[in-house]
């Protein structure tokens, strides 16, 4: 397990449970943690509303860990 520092925020566009939908692990339970902030730009994207993480709320690994 890693430590994270207890004032570290991050920004959680989404967070839920669902089916891991390709690869190896197909049809198992998974818990996706999507986070805002990303700053490569892809012309493709089709999340572009995760590239500005002041979009969204800050919370912190612990928050998320209890949420699941």
């Amino acid at each position: 397990m890693v430590n994270a520092p207890d004032n570290m925020l991050l920004p959680v566009m989404e967070q839920f449970y669902t089916l891991q939908g390709e690869g190896y692990y197909q049809g198992q339970a998974a818990y996706f943690i999507r986070l805002g902030g990303c700053d490569v730009g892809c012309v493709w994207c089709d999340v572009k509303e995760s590239w500005d993480a002041a979009k969204h709320p800050r919370q912190t690994p612990k928050q998320l860990v209890d949420a699941v």
